[in-house]
């Protein structure tokens, strides 16, 4: 059992080396110059002279060859020092702590509409099979499929906007703070979240229903009973099942 550990600990490590080299290549290739638009601002409204981008590049560690700033950068992580937020000057941990409740509170609000969204829909379009009812319900898993979730979310904000004149409100507030605006602020992303989580599980709740339903212990259960016909010749009753 150690051994099997170790051999998939350490057929770990060449996908999390794998990845780095990923996430470091997609950071380096992206288009911009990060000293210019820390020194410009978040809304490019400021100035930055070329010395003063240089002199930040050398404090970053941007003009050092590729190679020393992943070596630099792994290290760092290795210590448990992902440095620091390039915007807030904050530690990157410290920021991740910062918002992750806010993702907890969303990731299980969402899970818990999909799931009673999902269910419902997956267990009636199985026994409504190849009725309207089906039909509808597999458009609207469709759809929740083949819509991405941050167009969904656009449009969401943008119908409440003009047609009903609502915004939700801005920042974040703690359950704890306030359950009544915290859920305002939440209740819309957490349903195009869940919609688009529900979309599948009512598929896989459809197909795993409609497998069991083809069993024959659940046919023999839904038989009614078999009816005791009259004495035959032989004078003992036969027993004729209704539904064979």
């Amino acid at each position: 059992m150690r051994a099997y550990v170790m051999r998939r600990l350490l057929s770990l490590a060449p996908i999390l080396v794998g990845i780095s080299l990923i996430v470091f290549v997609i950071m380096r290739l992206l288009p911009g110059d990060v000293a210019s638009m820390i020194l410009m601002g978040s809304e490019g409204q400021g100035s930055a002279s070329q010395e003063a981008v240089t002199a930040l590049r050398q404090k970053l560690g941007l003009d050092e060859p590729l190679p020393v700033q992943y070596v630099t950068w792994i290290g760092g992580l290795v210590r448990g020092d992902a440095g620091k937020s390039l915007w807030s000057e904050q530690p990157v941990f410290k920021e991740i702590g910062q918002r992750l409740p806010l993702t907890i509170e969303l990731a299980l609000l969402a899970l818990s509409i999909s799931l009673l969204i999902a269910v419902p829909i997956g267990i009636l379009s199985a026994l409504k099979q190849d009725t309207w009812v089906d039909y509808l319900f597999r458009i609207v898993s469709i759809g929740g499929l083949s819509l991405p979730s941050f167009w969904v979310g656009t449009l969401t904000i943008l119908f409440l906007t003009l047609w009903f004149n609502w915004t939700p409100p801005l920042g974040y507030t703690g359950p704890t703070e306030d359950l009544g605006k915290n859920l305002q602020q939440l209740i819309w992303p957490a349903l195009v979240i869940g919609y688009n989580n529900a979309a599948i599980v009512s598929r896989m709740t459809r197909s795993a229903m409609l497998e069991v339903l083809r069993e024959d212990y659940v046919r023999t259960a839904h038989c009614p009973r078999a009816r005791l016909a009259a004495p035959s010749w032989s004078g003992t009753p036969s027993v004729t099942p209704s539904c064979l």
